[in-house]
């Protein structure tokens, strides 16, 4: 009996030879014969396509993460800002309190 080759959508862990399934030319009589070439050029396309849509992704991910990263950056910058000032406003304290209470510098 003679058979119909057709391509069908495979998954990126199929290869070329899987990606064709084998169909009865009764159940399909009026779908023109492809040749293997063409189903390897629907292949080839639609790998071109699944490679353009990752590389999209990919992109639209490290964007992302460039910006969480730059804000993540931006806010470690304020927080050691914010504890310099810190340790500089505890330093001035405790030279404000050596200077009014100089008999507790002895007890350390």
């Amino acid at each position: 009996m003679a058979q119909l080759l057709r391509p069908r959508k495979t998954r990126a862990s199929c290869n070329a030879s899987e990606a064709l399934s084998v169909l009865p030319v009764a159940s399909c009589r009026h779908m023109p014969v492809q040749s293997g070439a063409y189903a390897r050029d629907m292949l080839e396309a639609e790998l071109h396509e699944l490679r353009y849509s990752l590389e999209k992704k990919v992109e639209q991910r490290t964007a992302q993460l460039v910006k969480r990263i730059n804000l993540l950056e931006s806010c470690n910058i304020a927080l050691s800002e914010k504890l310099a000032q810190a340790n500089r406003d505890l330093a001035t304290l405790i030279k404000q309190l050596a200077t009014a209470f100089p008999e507790a510098e002895g007890n350390d």
